[in-house]
């Protein structure tokens, strides 16, 4: 089964506060997704970036300790 990131285009939103931009290079340099730094708790923003999105998942885990 292809993931989904192998299927479509989209775009990765995270606040960067455990992940690492990196982990992305691959499919940033094909152009397979758009990476948007934002923090996923201002629903506002959130709502307004998902416009036109079909699907939504969760990739992420929770928050690390600081």
């Amino acid at each position: 089964m292809a993931r989904p990131i192998e299927r479509a285009p989209g775009t990765v939103f995270d606040d960067l506060s455990v992940g690492r931009r990196e982990v992305l290079t691959p499919n940033l340099a094909s152009g397979a997704v758009a990476f948007e730094v934002a923090d996923l708790l201002d629903l506002g923003w959130l709502e307004r970036a998902m416009a036109g999105h079909d699907v939504v998942f969760p990739a992420g885990g929770p928050r690390a300790p600081h």
